[in-house]
């Protein structure tokens, strides 16, 4: 049976991949103002992805019998700076969402969650 700390792990993941997509969405709209839609299109295509790794975890959870769920979501950025800032921020905060999903799968192992391990 898994624990409430790895399932509270991984409705936090769920909170946090939407969180994501909102900083992301936001990045979008910050483009759209600026006339840049190519950059813009492709944070749009980042927000649709996080949702979707938010909705895979979600449908996992209910697979398992375990209930997901999503806490409050805090507020995101809105005041960017030059494309390259932002691609930048991008690339950081892709690289910290890569470390959750690393201590994750730690945890899992951890657990004795091989299916878990896998799906992660």
């Amino acid at each position: 049976m898994v624990t409430k700390k790895f399932q509270d792990a991984l409705n936090d993941h769920i909170t946090a991949q939407l969180w994501s997509a909102n900083m992301y969405l936001s990045m979008s709209f910050h483009f759209a103002f600026k006339g840049l839609d190519g950059f813009a299109h492709l944070m749009k295509h980042q927000a649709h992805k996080q949702q979707e790794k938010a909705w895979m975890l979600a449908e996992y959870m209910v697979k398992r019998d375990w209930i997901p769920q999503v806490d409050k979501i805090n507020v995101v950025p809105t005041g960017f700076g030059t494309p390259l800032e932002i691609c930048q921020a991008a690339y950081d905060h892709e690289r910290h969402m890569a470390d959750l999903i690393g201590k994750m799968v730690d945890m899992a192992a951890r657990e004795k969650e091989k299916a878990t391990q896998d799906f992660l």
